[in-house]
């Protein structure tokens, strides 16, 4: 095969292998992304090493060379996160060379060196001493000679082939006899068959040495050219040479040819050959075996003094190659070569100096350009190392600058040059220096969705500067990073999963293990500094796992108490470690509290997990493992309910029934109807209380097995056996059996009505011809019916009248009402005198309506209700107000105050705001949306209107319901607060489209202001607070406020208020303005801080506008627009 074709390949194998080390180190271990990269890579390598020999990866010189030949630049930018290379020098080794005889464990034991962090490598002694640690010493070789493969010298074949074998052979010494030297010696003398021989000889021995992988000299070849010399007529000598060196040329490639030029050449026959193959080389060729000798010859270098023989003779060769006029003309194109790109490195550099000039002088044009951008870095450690480091602090805060306000485009252009002006900024720990660009990378790293290579440096030099804000005691700005990392691994802030991986290893590699134990104490010594207990919580799986263990090895009440609250906060980091420790033998409280943590984390596979422990030893491990159940069982909660109430101890019944009560079905009945029958066995301090609690559940399912089970359980009444049983249980037998006898009767009159109405209109259709009966034709298409319409050809009515009951039901349970309906209709047509039959029936159909309105509701809603307990679940159940809203049907109106959350269980809903005379569309809204959510929990009025797209069923929570069960159940508000989290607020509906509902422009200005509370006439009530002014426009402000409670917020809404900005110098006009409070929204609530944003009660004047501006504090964006 050609050497383009197999370079071509070596670097789609190349690239194959660095994806599954990225995809690796990306994603979780058990990750189905891991599997398949893993897979295509180890099969790229397998072909490629089946085809062309070893891959050898190998850094010569610090720049990546792939079997022996360098990759260029323009290919190098192809790849994205090419962490082969840059691993090889983490390791310590220049070459990787993967052999064909690798196999899949070998594989996966290459791709962990690669995956290892550069403390486990350490650890392990270096790169060599891992490698022979795992056993792959011969694929990490110290040295390794390029030679190709003997497939792959098809043209020394072609030139072997194009003389006969015994003439070469006489020729090389392997043959002597007296005919064959007679018969050579004729065929020299033509010097055209004489140079073909002899070039064939050239090629054969050529094709030797590479296969033993040998550069050397042989004696072979001087032997031979000895030998042709004293057999070729010396008239032909000289054409003989030329005509051999025309050969070579062409039919060799460079590394044989420097295979060639390394060999002793006697004088005579030898030296002519030597001196034509110098003059038929071209330039180019030439170069190219130079290039070859020169990167043997570093090899060697490399090597040490295992070879000084091997260098001497390349080191000879050179310098006779180069000693030529040949030689020196091509080092003389290589030295002006080397003056240019000297000349255009000076260019460049004097380039980008000026550039950078222009830049500090206001020029902004530069960073459109991007040889000057990817300047920036050396220039800034030029600047560092030459003592300048006003020039570089006036840069970083002008690329800052420029970062935050340019566009996309902008940005993308900076980031990599920031990114890299980072790394170095960390290694000189120039920490105030990185603090001029660390709000702009931040920026970044909050948008960006990318898992490359820029976004893991960023990643880095953010930790890196975290870390050392705390140490300086700038705990705020160190906070923001940390809550950052926390917002994308717990994704409150939405990213790719590559992205949650790639931020999580960076925090789990740079975390300081070493001061866990003194940060924990510290927290634990004063519990009420909750920032520092939160900071400890919020970094990362090795925090969670270090926490995990302090619980369940501390023997503290208090302490473990302290260190639980801690773990509540960290999320979903801890599922998988308390997969791992659960099952683990610990004390009681250890089983509970990791069961606790669980019922927060946990998902519905790890019902199985839990399950057990329902059946623990210990009550409290019993308690705890049911609350889990119920809150992680999703789909599977009926089936847990049931469970507990059939299987589990006394304490854990009564709950389980009474959850039971939203799944009353057949099965439902059926377990509990068994366990009414097994009174006798419960003690005496539950009985009461589950079997009054059960009747109650009974009462709400209208099937066959409660009705029994009540009516057999009444029956005991009077009786020894149920002389244990309390009076409060018979009433809630009795009223629960009452209960359905009254609703059947109930239903039972209204059902005469409207069967006699059904009778009477039948028969006018009969008469009139108009109407075919409902039974003439096939309803359900169900081999049921077909029996049915058998058995009443039969004549045996009363037999397809329960058939057909049947079939009632099964219809109506599969949700298909209307089948079940024209059922009932074949039903009355077929025997109308059978009222209990059609009651029945429409009893059937209306208590199936109804459950399915419930399914669907808790459907739609499972993913909250799966978070709540039983008792959380109950209380905003039946909080919840349900209605449905006829198409156009107005909802919310913009401005009117917001007082509740609207859960969109079935249809659509339209955002709209006013502009003017006409309506904006934002977005329409459907099934399992919250409308409210972004806004709910602060305090705010609708700036938007909703209105019902055709029927909408949405469930209604109330602002006064949520504060009224507040106090009773506060984590409910909290999950909830949560749970909305996942939906967008309007906000960001409008950022994400090209819609504006805000008729003015907002201005950045920044201040220290004061807010003076007026009364309903417009005058001063005393009351002032102070504030940092954050934005303005023509028709409103919005600023910063401490607030000692989140609960004062709601209070502000519909305030008046007046905000003055003093003046910067003395003399100058005060800015002020007035108006009334909007909306209140937290920003940083570890702070306690809000932002207001208040409507001017008239629009301001531009001169009013530029005043504020002007008092504006300098540096900190006043004037700007500010981004949506």
């Amino acid at each position: 095969m050609k050497e383009p074709d197999k370079q071509r390949e070596a670097l789609e194998t190349l690239k194959a292998f660095n994806n599954a080390i990225m995809t690796v180190r990306l994603y979780p271990p058990h990750a189905p992304q891991i599997n398949n990269a893993v897979e295509r890579g180890y099969k790229a390598l397998k072909q490629f090493v089946r085809q062309h020999g070893d891959l050898v990866i190998s850094v010569q010189e610090k720049k990546p060379v792939l079997c022996g030949e360098p990759i260029p630049d323009p290919v190098l930018q192809t790849i994205t996160n090419l962490v082969v290379y840059r691993h090889l020098e983490v390791i310590g080794v220049d070459f990787l060379v993967l052999k064909s005889k690798i196999d899949r464990h070998v594989f996966s034991q290459i791709l962990s060196m690669f995956t290892s962090s550069v403390d486990k490598i350490k650890r392990e002694g270096g790169g060599r001493e891992f490698a022979r640690t795992l056993k792959l010493d011969e694929y990490f070789p110290e040295e390794y000679r390029f030679a190709e493969e003997v497939e792959e010298a098809e043209v020394d074949r072609t030139l072997i082939a194009s003389a006969r074998q015994d003439y070469m052979d006489c020729l090389l010494g392997r043959e002597q006899g007296r005919p064959v030297i007679d018969d050579l010696r004729a065929e020299l003398g033509n010097p055209q068959q004489a140079a073909a021989t002899v070039a064939a000889a050239v090629a054969t021995l050529v094709l030797d040495l590479r296969r033993h992988r040998k550069f050397a000299v042989t004696a072979a070849f001087t032997k031979m050219l000895e030998t042709a010399g004293g057999l070729i007529d010396k008239n032909n000598e000289q054409a003989t040479a030329v005509q051999a060196a025309d050969l070579l040329c062409h039919g060799l490639d460079d590394t044989s040819l420097a295979l060639v030029m390394v060999q002793s050449f006697p004088q005579g026959f030898g030296a002519m050959l030597f001196e034509a193959l110098l003059g038929r080389i071209d330039t180019e060729l030439f170069g190219k075996i130079i290039d070859r000798l020169r990167r043997q010859e570093s090899t060697l270098r490399r090597a040490g003094d295992k070879d000084r023989g091997g260098r001497g003779l390349l080191a000879a060769t050179l310098g006779r190659l180069l000693d030529t006029g040949k030689g020196r003309h091509f080092l003389g194109l290589e030295k002006a070569k080397k003056i240019m790109e000297a000349g255009e490195r000076e260019r460049q550099a004097k380039r980008i100096g000026t550039g950078l000039q222009a830049l500090l002088k206001g020029d902004l044009r530069g960073l459109q350009n991007d040889e000057l951008v990817m300047g920036i870095p050396p220039a800034i450690q030029q600047w560092i190392g030459d003592g300048k480091d006003q020039q570089a602090v006036a840069l970083l805060t002008l690329l800052n600058q420029q970062f935050r306000e340019g566009d996309d485009a902008m940005q993308a252009r900076l980031i990599q040059s920031l990114a890299i002006v980072g790394d170095t900024l960390v290694a000189e720990k120039r920490w105030d220096l990185l603090a001029k660009i660390i709000e702009a990378v931040l920026l970044w790293f909050r948008r960006s969705d990318t898992a490359d290579f820029v976004y893991e440096k960023i990643a880095a030099l953010l930790h890196a500067f975290m870390e050392q804000a705390w140490r300086r005691g700038n705990i705020t700005a160190g906070d923001r990073i940390l809550e950052t990392f926390f917002q994308i691994r717990a994704g409150i802030i939405e990213k790719s999963p590559a992205v949650q991986v790639l931020v999580g290893r960076i925090q789990d590699r740079e975390i300081d293990r070493s001061a866990l134990p003194e940060q924990l104490q510290e927290y634990l010594d004063d519990p009420f500094n909750e920032q520092r207990g939160r900071r400890l919580s919020m970094q990362g799986a090795v925090v969670g796992r270090f926490l995990v263990h302090a619980l369940l090895d501390s023997d503290k009440t208090d302490d473990r108490l302290r260190i639980f609250n801690l773990l509540t906060s960290t999320g979903k980091i801890l599922l998988p470690i308390l997969r791992e420790l659960l099952p683990e033998p610990m004390p009681w409280h250890g089983k509970r509290n990791l069961i606790k943590l669980l019922a927060g984390t946990g998902e519905e596979q790890d019902v199985d997990l839990v399950t057990p422990y329902l059946f623990h030893e210990d009550l409290r491990v019993q308690r705890e493992a049911f609350d889990c159940l119920y809150r992680i069982s999703g789909d599977r909660k009926k089936e847990v309910l049931l469970r507990v109430a059939s299987e589990a101890g006394e304490l854990l019944r009564p709950d389980a029934v009474k959850a039971l009560i939203f799944f009353c079905d057949e099965e439902v009945a059926a377990v509990l109807g068994e366990l009414l029958s097994e009174h006798e066995h419960f003690s005496d301090t539950i009985r009461d209380a589950l079997l009054t609690d059960v009747c109650k559940v009974l009462g709400r399912c209208p099937y066959s097995p409660a009705v029994m089970a009540l009516q057999g359980f009444l029956q005991l009444k009077g009786k020894r056996a149920g002389r244990k049983i309390g009076p409060a249980v018979w009433a809630a037998a009795e009223e629960a059996s009452a209960q359905l006898e009254a609703a059947q009767r109930e239903e039972e009159k209204r059902q005469l009505r409207e069967a006699r109405l059904r009778m009477h209109r039948s028969r006018q259709d009969g008469r009139s011809g108009d109407h075919a009966p409902s039974g003439s034709h096939d309803i359900t298409g169900l081999p049921e019916e077909r029996a049915v319409r058998t058995v009443l050809a039969q004549g045996q009515k009363e037999t397809a009248r329960r058939m057909m009951l049947d079939l009632v039901f099964r219809t109506a349970r599969m949700g298909n009402f209307g089948q079940a309906e024209r059922l009932r209709e074949w039903l009355i047509e077929t025997d109308p005198t059978a009222l209990g039959d059609i009651v029945k029936s429409a009893e059937i159909i209306e208590e199936e309506k109804k459950a399915a309105v419930d399914r669907g509701h808790l459907d739609v809603w499972k993913n909250l209700y799966q978070i709540l307990t039983p008792e959380e679940f109950s209380t905003l159940y039946h909080c919840l107000e349900h209605r449905r809203f006829d198409d156009d049907e107005i909802i919310v109106s913009q401005g009117t105050h917001q007082t509740a959350l609207f859960f969109i269980n079935s249809g659509k809903v339209k955002i709209f705001f006013r502009d003017g005379d006409s309506d904006i569309e934002v977005k329409t809204m459907v099934s399992g949306e919250i409308l409210g959510a972004g806004v709910f929990f602060d305090a705010s009025v609708w700036t938007v209107s909703a209105v019902s797209v055709g029927q909408a069923d949405i469930s209604i929570l109330t602002l006064r319901d949520l504060l009224r069960w507040h106090e009773e159940y506060p984590a409910l508000k909290s999950k909830l607060n949560d749970f909305c989290h996942k939906f967008e607020d309007i906000d960001r509906f409008f950022r994400l489209s090209d819609k504006d509902r805000r008729k003015d422009r907002r201005i950045s200005v920044s201040g220290r202001i004061s807010i003076d509370f007026l009364d309903l006439l417009g005058n001063s009530t005393g009351q002032q607070v102070n504030g940092e002014l954050f934005d303005i426009s023509a028709g409103g402000v919005s600023f910063f406020l401490r607030l000692s409670r989140k609960e004062l917020s709601r209070s502000l809404i519909g305030t008046s208020i007046r905000i003055v900005l003093p003046a910067r110098e003395i003399g100058d006009a005060v800015a002020s303005c007035q108006g009334v409070v909007l909306a209140v929204k937290g920003y940083r609530l570890l702070d306690n801080e809000y932002s207001v944003h208040v409507k001017f009660d008239e629009p301001i004047s531009d001169d009013r506008m530029q005043l504020f501006i002007r008092q504006s504090r300098d540096g900190e964006g006043a004037g700007r627009p500010t981004s949506t």
